[in-house]
């Protein structure tokens, strides 16, 4: 009978393999456990069901950019538990085998929860972090240094790749490392852009001779090579520069031009002598400017010729009228007694160029016309200037005091006002008349008066060395106007500053030496009418806002 028992037991067993495998059709096999929850047995729906109530373990995500680590909760990362895709897993555990051997192994099968990834929170957070080690790339540059440009090289940036590692994780949203690679990034202007334009530029960087035709000859000068490097940019391309040019014209102009001399009156021997006028040359910047501009472009070109105008005087002497009825309409008198011998050697320069100069009728006069250039080679030294802020040595100073005695007398005639500026602090040599003067500078700042009165005017400047005064007279033909000038009239008073020490290696150590002298602010008006004469009436006001000023010492340390 035992062998019949024998046979029994395979058909026994056979019958349970069948039952076993009806049962968990469809569903997990027994043993799957997901996050330590037993899932054995269930439906899909049911494990998920199972699951949704679990408390899930979110799992930590070690991201790698560059050199740093960064661990983080898989959640930052946008990481979701997906228990639709993790039923799906516990189900096909063990499909590859009969459930018999499954039943018959006794091992359990762990699972973790699968996850999905929102791309719109990984992506932000991957950014966070790659900016630590995003570092932008420093584009090439051409700089200028003492006599022709260099490149400062570029350098390459770093980035990291932030769509690699997003995709990286969205196919692997259960990684336990994210590395995030880094890629250099070239700059968009490199050392091999750079190198032909400065090359090109560096050429155009040479003595440049403007040649100046005259009657009978020509006159020359020439732009040095730092000069030269003004006239053009260096950017994406050699650019010339118009401005500069311009006004780089307009400088050759005024050191080479003849600008025409109207007949004018001179006074010797007790008398006035007539002066004829002469035709003058003068540069014509706008046909100029293009024959420049594609000279200095061009690298192979060491000269350029420009072109000239012809000059006619404004008034023959024809038109100058008899000098036995001109009369002082107006005059002024100033004092430079205790000038230093440079200022009181600008005043008479000055003074000499301005003396016997004629202004026609509606013509608008210009003092710096008038006393021409202010350079050495005009009689002028250097002296004491106010320029940027400071008192400092520069060619002409003095010259202010002409043309401040020169407007008192314009602007007591009721000449109109053109232009006119005013010191930045109040200066002693025009006291007791404050706020009532004009600086001059060239070039840019100058006196401008208009001559309404229907008739040449005459300017006449009268130095006297014992006094050390200068008198500016205004001769003309009366048109009956009668003008009226106000006193000053001092709205406001700044106390000046406290001194400021400043060093200076050009002084021998331990010795001080002061360089600026204190003077208080004010706000001042003048008010001047007109009324009658060929002009008509008027009314206005010069209006002066002098700066405090400190006193400065500087201290040797040579």
């Amino acid at each position: 009978m035992k062998w019949l028992y024998l046979l029994a037991i395979p058909a026994l067993l056979g019958g349970s393999y069948v039952a076993a495998q009806s049962y968990y059709f469809g569903r997990i096999l027994p043993n799957v456990l997901v996050a330590g929850v037993s899932v054995g047995g269930m439906t899909v729906q049911d494990a998920k069901a199972a699951l949704e109530s679990t408390q899930t373990r979110i799992p930590t995500v070690t991201v790698v950019v560059g050199k740093r680590e960064y661990v983080l909760p898989a959640s930052d990362l946008g990481w979701t538990p997906d228990v639709e895709t993790t039923a799906q897993a516990a189900l096909e555990q063990g499909k590859d085998a009969s459930v018999f051997a499954h039943l018959s192994g006794g091992q359990k099968k762990e699972l973790e929860f699968a996850g999905k990834v929102d791309q719109s929170v990984l992506k932000a957070k991957l950014a966070e972090l790659a900016a630590d080690q995003d570092m932008m790339p420093v584009r090439a540059k051409a700089v200028f240094v003492k006599t022709r440009y260099e490149i400062r090289t570029d350098i390459k940036g770093v980035r990291a790749n932030v769509g690699s590692a997003v995709k990286a994780f969205v196919a692997d949203p259960i990684a336990e490392v994210l590395t995030m690679p880094l890629e250099q990034t070239e700059a968009k202007v490199t050392r091999a852009t750079l190198e032909s334009r400065v090359k090109q530029a560096n050429a155009l960087i040479r003595p440049l001779k403007v040649i100046y035709p005259v009657k009978g000859g020509v006159k020359s000068m020439t732009i040095e090579p730092l000069s030269v490097a003004d006239l053009f940019w260096l950017r994406d391309e050699l650019e010339p520069d118009a401005v500069t040019l311009k006004a780089k014209l307009k400088e050759v102009g005024l050191t080479l031009d003849r600008p025409a001399q109207n007949a004018s009156y001179r006074f010797s021997s007790g008398k006035f002598v007539l002066v004829k006028e002469q035709v003058g040359t003068r540069l014509d910047v706008a046909q100029s400017l293009p024959l420049l501009t594609a000279a200095v472009m061009n690298p192979k070109v060491s000269q350029v010729k420009v072109l000239t105008e012809v000059d006619v005087p404004k008034l023959t002497l024809e038109q100058l009228p008899d000098p036995k009825k001109l009369q002082i309409l107006s005059q002024s008198t100033s004092y430079f007694a205790g000038s230093s011998n440079e200022r009181s050697a600008n005043v008479y320069a000055a003074a000499g160029h301005l003396d016997g100069h004629v202004v026609a009728p509606d013509e608008v006069f210009s003092f710096n016309d008038a006393i021409g250039s202010i350079d050495i080679s005009n009689g002028y030294k250097s002296a004491l200037v106010i320029s940027g802020g400071r008192t400092v040595e520069g060619v002409g100073g003095g010259v202010c005091q002409v043309s401040t005695t020169a407007f008192r007398a314009l602007y007591c005639a009721g000449l109109p006002v053109v232009e006119r500026k005013q010191h930045a602090y109040r200066v002693k040599w025009y006291e007791p008349f404050v706020g009532f003067e004009a600086a001059v500078y060239q070039p840019g700042v100058d006196l401008k008066m208009k001559n309404n009165t229907g008739a040449p005017l005459l300017i006449r400047a009268l130095l006297n060395s014992a006094r050390g005064s200068l008198t500016v007279q205004l001769w003309g033909i009366p048109d009956g106007r009668q003008v009226a000038v106000s006193s000053a009239r001092i709205l406001s008073q700044t106390p000046h500053p406290p001194a400021q020490t400043i060093y200076d290696s050009n002084i021998p150590s331990g010795q001080t030496k002061q360089v600026d002298w204190a003077v208080d602010g004010y706000h001042i008006q003048i008010y001047r009418s007109v009324k009658g004469g060929k002009g008509g009436n008027s009314s206005d006001m010069l209006e002066t806002v002098y700066k405090p000023w400190r006193s400065v010492f500087a201290v040797g340390t040579g």
